[in-house]
């Protein structure tokens, strides 16, 4: 019995890394995932040739952006701190979560 052309393995050429066409990481060509030892650009070029964008200074980044990776609290957190004792924020945020909660429970019930 002849096996579909699909399922069939393909081996693997000599020479030739993970990354399939070589010019990885694996290859010496990459980046690797980290920053440059002098952290002034970021490796994320996609381009074969164009260039890493350069980092500013911290001060020319808008205020905000350092706080898009601050962990928030969750919806058992802001229930417990009690309703009265919630910023503005925190209680749009509450409420936020206690409906995207109920939809989800309903969502499970109608299936």
């Amino acid at each position: 019995a002849r096996t579909a052309p699909l399922l069939q393995k393909k081996k693997a050429k000599k020479g030739k890394g993970v990354e399939g066409k070589g010019g990885g990481a694996a290859a010496g060509g990459g980046h690797g995932g980290a920053l440059d030892s002098d952290d002034t650009s970021v490796p994320i070029n996609i381009m074969k040739e164009g260039e890493d964008p350069v980092l500013k200074e911290k001060s020319e980044y808008p205020d905000w952006l350092w706080e898009v990776l601050d962990e928030k609290p969750s919806l058992m957190d802001l229930a417990l701190k009690g309703a009265d004792n919630l910023s503005a924020d925190e209680a749009q945020q509450l409420i936020s979560m206690v409906s995207t909660a109920t939809i989800k429970e309903n969502n499970l019930r109608a299936k």
